[in-house]
């Protein structure tokens, strides 16, 4: 994941995804819990798989470069796998 992040709380954490790597997560107020949905983002990156649309890349370059042309800095909200993690 991000080396350069300390977890500070809620809005700091995702003032950071945010502001650094355009990454969001929604409305965070309707987030039920944090540490769970994070350590999720973080298995599916540690897997080097896309967040959004869960395919799968060679390396974690790859995996950005993805992210970033795609525009797949978000949750996927039509993945029911999330659902547990929101209001």
């Amino acid at each position: 994941f991000c080396p350069r992040l300390v977890l500070r709380g809620r809005a700091a954490l995702f003032g950071h995804l945010f502001e650094q790597h355009h990454f969001t997560v929604g409305l965070p107020d309707n987030l039920v819990d944090v540490d769970e949905l994070y350590a999720a983002l973080k298995r599916r990156l540690d897997a080097l798989q896309c967040v959004y649309c869960e395919r799968t890349f060679r390396n974690a370059h790859l995996l950005r470069t993805h992210m970033r042309k795609k525009r797949h800095l978000r949750v996927n909200a039509s993945n029911a796998d999330y659902d547990r993690f929101y209001i």
